[in-house]
């Protein structure tokens, strides 16, 4: 559960980050670990001050997904984050690291450079498609999205909508 106050929040997401950084200290020199380290938590304070604690009051961080197709095939994913709505709707989050670069959300184009659409795109709409599957409890996507976390970007260009039309997911399966 969140709190309302942010440097509580900032706090304790510097904390969960520095610990899972830790895990992957041997991959880093002790001073690329510390610049790792450093520029993460600036990310995070600068994200959660721009935050709005209310709509991650109702969210469920990294929601594992499961399910088995009609075929047999089996499915797994792990969503950063599903936001609830009123009305039975969620919205799809993935947090990335960066700047947002177009050409990795962007939709398909079936007769341009990319037929099956950017990187991300591609990834939720594989969320989407999971989510679809392993939801029993007749809950809708309404919109998936991109949250850039790096530091000074504007609430506006940190934040990207993905379009994920049916005719794009079933094109995709």
């Amino acid at each position: 559960k969140f709190s309302k106050d942010k440097n509580k929040e900032a706090k304790k997401l510097h904390d969960l980050f520095e610990k899972k950084l830790k895990k992957s200290i041997s991959w880093f020199s002790n001073s690329a670990w510390e610049g790792y380290l450093m520029r993460g938590k600036a990310c995070l304070s600068d994200f959660v001050a721009s935050c709005d604690m209310e709509s991650l009051s109702h969210s469920k961080p990294e929601l594992k997904i499961h399910f088995i197709d009609d075929a047999g095939f089996k499915y797994k994913g792990v969503t950063d984050s599903v936001e609830y709505l009123k009305g039975g709707k969620v919205h799809l989050i993935d947090y990335k690291t960066g700047k947002p670069k177009r050409n990795t959300f962007q939709k398909p184009s079936w007769k341009g450079v990319s037929p099956y659409g950017g990187v991300y795109w591609r990834q939720l709409a594989f969320y989407h498609l999971l989510f679809e599957g392993y939801n029993q409890d007749g809950l809708l996507v309404e919109e998936a999205k991109l949250i850039f976390l790096e530091e000074g970007l504007s609430s506006a260009s940190r934040e990207v909508v993905i379009t994920l039309e049916s005719n794009d997911l079933v094109a995709f399966k």
